[in-house]
């Protein structure tokens, strides 16, 4: 997860090519990356360090 955040974008959205800049960001990926986020800590299967989330807050806009 730690890398997948480097490419979240300033906004908090990801992109459809994740390591592309260019490319356009998408909607659903943003989602369910950010639904993984909140899951995985909240089950345990993520350290804590990723509450709060930050990275998080931007993609449920």
């Amino acid at each position: 997860m730690a890398t997948l955040l480097k490419y979240q974008a300033d906004d908090g959205m990801w992109r459809q090519l994740i390591d592309d800049p260019n490319s356009w960001k998408e909607t659903s990926c943003t989602g369910m990356f950010t639904c993984a986020f909140i899951t995985g800590v909240k089950e345990g299967w993520l350290d804590k360090r990723y509450m709060p989330l930050p990275h998080v807050k931007p993609g449920c806009r």
